[in-house]
């Protein structure tokens, strides 16, 4: 992994992380140093696959701004301490092949995003219990793409008998199920925004990926399943938001007990590639190329 810093005339002093893995040769992801922490784009062949917003670095006001990429929340979603501003500079650590961002001002929970290359890229998320009390959290990662992108979300259903239920669906108060976006097929459903209004679903996805395809690209996020029935928002571990600006992947971990100073960790690999190079269908694409990734324990891709 090759590291460089520049300064861009609108988001400030940036890392460059450019990949030379099996899998991330010559792509790049842009880290802010002046906000954050978070992962602002995903470059492929100089074309950013995420949705980013730099309109809003001109807003001089110390308010929650949607600056896009990739950022880490707690769940349930909560007023307070999910839209805590976080415009100021981040601390930043390196080894040889990682970097690690961090909360420099002090935050209920503090978050660290640390970027390892591997084969590919390798995106470790932790919450740290900075309040005095005992709290129920879990980590909630959020991928922001263009609303050009439509995410594919698998729904394993094997075996296809028995008499107990195996699947679940959740839905938000702006949900409908009868919303254009959504479709509904035999082993996966996919969201193609169009419109303007909010539109949520989450489930618990036991194959552990959720997807999204453009025109030019895929974007894979692979994360451990957990066990059903001990993630947040009725037992979902991954959820799809889009509205007329974003189309949002979000993976959670399990609900986790902090005592004040511990700390929680949600691991994502990512994927990418261009769909010209890679001619099959997305699913197809994600079980192939999951099985020739090396896995970290807790993940779980047979699917």
């Amino acid at each position: 992994m090759q590291i460089e810093r520049h300064l861009d005339p609108v988001w400030g002093e940036m890392l460059t992380l450019i990949g030379n893995g099996d899998f991330n040769k010559d792509q790049t992801l842009v880290l802010p140093l002046d906000f954050g922490p978070r992962i602002l784009k995903f470059l492929i062949a100089d074309q950013n696959i995420f949705k980013d917003f730099p309109e809003h670095r001109q807003d001089a006001s110390d308010s929650f701004k949607l600056y896009g990429g990739h950022r880490l929340w707690s769940a349930p979603e909560d007023k307070v301490d999910c839209y805590e501003p976080d415009n100021l500079r981040i601390d930043c650590e390196f080894s040889e092949n990682s970097v690690l961002l961090r909360d420099q001002k002090p935050r209920k929970f503090m978050r660290e995003i640390c970027i390892k290359e591997t084969s590919t890229w390798h995106i470790e998320h932790r919450l740290i219990n900075n309040s005095k009390d005992e709290v129920k959290i879990s980590a909630w990662p959020i991928t922001m793409l263009p609303v050009h992108f439509s995410a594919v979300l698998p729904m394993p259903n094997k075996p296809r008998q028995g008499l107990n239920p195996n699947r679940n669906l959740v839905l938000w108060p702006y949900t409908s199920l009868q919303d254009s976006r959504l479709s509904s097929h035999a082993d996966f459903m996919s969201v193609s925004p169009d419109k303007s209004s909010a539109f949520k679903i989450g489930y618990f996805n036991a194959a552990g990926f959720l997807a999204a395809q453009s025109e030019n690209h895929y974007f894979v996020k692979y994360y451990p399943p957990g066990s059903q029935g001990t993630h947040p928002d009725f037992s979902a571990n991954s959820e799809v938001y889009t509205d007329q600006n974003v189309l949002e992947l979000e993976s959670l971990s399990s609900y986790t007990s902090l005592m004040p100073g511990q700390s929680i960790v949600h691991r994502e690999i990512w994927l990418a590639a261009e769909r010209r190079a890679i001619q099959q269908d997305l699913l197809n694409f994600a079980r192939e190329s999951s099985k020739e990734l090396k896995m970290p324990e807790g993940f779980c891709w047979d699917f």
